[in-house]
């Protein structure tokens, strides 16, 4: 037998399944987005041509997502998320440049959370991932960014319009610690 609990506007909130799988529809935030071109900038800069993972890539979708504006993420709600960053690169001769994940509590001050590096002695495409947890307490002052780092002019951040290379996921996994 499932058990439902219907919220006061009629819309299911949680429901538990004979097997004893919880579902619970407003806490689930999946969200994909993927560099749709190249990253250029030398230096350091923020990688900002993100795109959202929809029905032009074939097999992504999102569930429920995150909001973007000039390469910083604001997270749709409370809770502990896991952030995955995937980042390819090409770099060239000896640059060992890299992509962090960078976090602010304060919606102003951001920090390195994660930082991958990718180089090599020749001219070479690669790729890196990691990924973090981030504990959103706050929504309008959590946020979340992705940089480039110590990249030459002939370096630059793989991205392309018709299937994901560089991409980054954000999941919601319990609510907020």
């Amino acid at each position: 037998m499932a058990l439902s609990k219907i919220t006061n506007d009629g819309v299911t909130g949680l429901s538990i399944d004979s097997s004893g799988r919880v579902d619970m529809n407003a806490s689930y935030v999946f969200d994909q987005w993927y560099l749709n071109a190249h990253h250029t900038t030398d230096g350091d800069s923020d990688i900002t041509a993100w795109s959202q993972a929809s029905g032009n890539i074939t097999g992504a979708g999102k569930v429920s997502g995150m909001s973007h504006s000039s390469g910083i993420f604001t997270f749709p709600q409370t809770g502990l998320y896991k952030v995955s960053c995937a980042f390819f690169a090409r770099s060239d001769g000896s640059d060992n440049m890299s992509c962090n994940i960078q976090v602010t509590t304060d919606n102003s001050t951001y920090n390195i959370f994660a930082n991958v590096v990718h180089g090599d002695s020749d001219t070479v495409n690669g790729g890196t991932y990691c990924s973090v947890f981030i504990n959103v307490t706050d929504v309008a002052n959590v946020k979340v960014k992705f940089r480039s780092t110590s990249m030459d002019a002939a370096s630059f951040v793989l991205g392309e319009s018709a299937y994901m290379l560089t991409n980054v996921m954000f999941e919601r996994v319990a609510p907020a610690q």
